[in-house]
């Protein structure tokens, strides 16, 4: 009876599952317009390639410059296990959002941030409209997946750096980080920042360890070797034009100005949508790069400066993760328009990293209201439920032609349209034909 947990701790997980299943709101709410979503794009050409191709040999095979076996084999098996569902696809996507905030409250909560902290992060990480593709289209799936062994890896990284273990938990640990650290890599390509993020952290010199500092750079190159080996398979794989990002100063500039303009605007420019444009996308300027990155910064700085020592082992990895995602984003996406840094598929991950940072200023301005009569309860209620709202609340305007598009129109042309157009007026995927996807439809019972 002594190993059962306590009622306090019984009641943290309550919580904690709570704001998981409030960040399951957009998806249940707005159900209707996401019952319209049907696979669109990369996702009709992977089904095309496991037709083709077979389930098993398609598993090691490159997708873009992706080499992502594990999230294929998830991914594709929850096709034959949901009988060709896209309800099905959706629902494990929006299941392990919800499981992505419960670690993150965990997380935080272990670290000493406030309740108010916590609940302020996690209410608008699960809630927050500017995750629209991510968590509307399943092949966006991996990027969820890479997060969760990303949350789990790092908790149980920096709760062993907290905790004097013995030996063989010691050595469990790293095993358990270390194929976390695999599993992230082999979901998403930019999964490999898992391994990279965990060795940093073992050899924090403030952790408190009875490692020598030669165990320490062991484990840690232990913890990389899955995201060394995954990042071979991707440079060897990846498109000509990107291995040659780096040989000429106008690709090295692309490069390095994508990369400040997804650190300098993300979260902040699509959350609020400065002028928005296509899907909330905000037309800005490099002012507006520079005045954000500023404030971002200030925010971060500010943050670092009042946390104590366990909430700065939160901080340090996530400043990590968004500052080698802006890197690698810039490297793979540097030719590309500077404004798409700010696509929604970006958000899910630079919500994550900033989030904490904000909520721990947001927990002291807060401290500042009197207790009087409730006043600084009244104030906190109000804060969660405006912020909730405010992250809420551009669902119900990007939702209807979001789905039209990435839905309706496809199941149009391929379940009404009598008789089927000949071509390729598949929208989101041009170079296969009418009668392809049709086939495809019929064949895995797309619906």
């Amino acid at each position: 009876m002594a190993n059962l947990p306590s009622v306090a701790t019984k009641a943290r997980w309550v919580w904690f599952l709570f704001l998981g299943a409030t960040s399951l709101f957009p998806f249940l709410y707005y159900q209707p317009h996401f019952a319209k979503l049907f696979w669109f794009g990369d996702e009709l050409d992977l089904i095309n390639q496991i037709d083709n191709q077979g389930m098993l040999p398609w598993l090691s095979v490159a997708f873009a410059e992706n080499f992502v076996p594990l999230f294929k084999a998830l991914w594709g098996g929850m096709i034959f296990a949901g009988h060709g569902s896209y309800a099905a696809m959706l629902w494990i996507a929006w299941l392990t959002h919800a499981l992505n905030v419960v670690l993150l409250a965990a997380w935080m909560f272990r670290a000493g941030f406030g309740r108010v902290a916590v609940c302020f992060a996690c209410l608008i990480w699960g809630l927050s409209a500017t995750n629209l593709e991510t968590l509307t289209w399943s092949v966006q799936w991996s990027a969820i997946l890479a997060l969760t062994f990303f949350l789990g890896a790092v908790q149980l990284e920096t709760l062993a750096a907290a905790r004097d273990v013995t030996r063989r938990n010691r050595w469990a640990r790293v095993l358990a980080v270390t194929a976390l650290c695999a599993a992230s890599a082999l979901a998403f390509s930019r999964g490999v920042l898992t391994g990279a993020v965990a060795a940093a952290l073992r050899l924090d010199p403030t952790a408190r360890r009875g490692d020598s500092w030669q165990r320490r750079l062991f484990v840690a190159a232990i913890y990389l070797v899955p995201s060394v080996v995954v990042a071979v398979i991707i440079l060897r794989l990846a498109p000509s034009s990107h291995r040659g990002v780096l040989s000429t100063a106008e690709r090295l500039k692309d490069m390095t100005t994508f990369s400040v303009w997804y650190f300098s605007l993300n979260p902040v420019a699509p959350f609020f949508a400065i002028a928005p444009a296509n899907w909330g996308i905000p037309h800005v300027t490099w002012a507006h790069v520079c005045l954000l990155g500023a404030l971002k910064i200030l925010v971060m700085a500010v943050a670092f400066r009042t946390a104590d020592v366990a909430q700065r082992r939160v901080f340090v990895p996530l400043l990590l993760l968004d500052l080698s995602n802006a890197l690698l984003l810039g490297y793979g996406r540097g030719g590309e328009d500077h404004w798409l840094a700010m696509s929604s598929r970006y958000q899910y991950n630079a919500l994550l990293c900033y989030l904490p940072f904000l909520a721990v200023l947001v927990s002291r301005l807060c401290d500042m209201v009197p207790r009087h009569r409730g006043l600084r309860a009244a104030a906190v209620v109000l804060l969660l439920a405006v912020s909730s709202w405010e992250a809420n609340r551009r669902w119900a305007d990007l939702l209807p032609p979001w789905c039209d598009w990435r839905g309706a129109s496809n199941r149009r042309l391929l379940f009404e349209t009598k008789p089927l157009p000949p071509g390729n007026s598949l929208i989101g995927i041009p170079f296969l034909s009418n009668a392809r996807g049709r086939e495809l439809a019929d064949k895995y019972h797309l619906h």
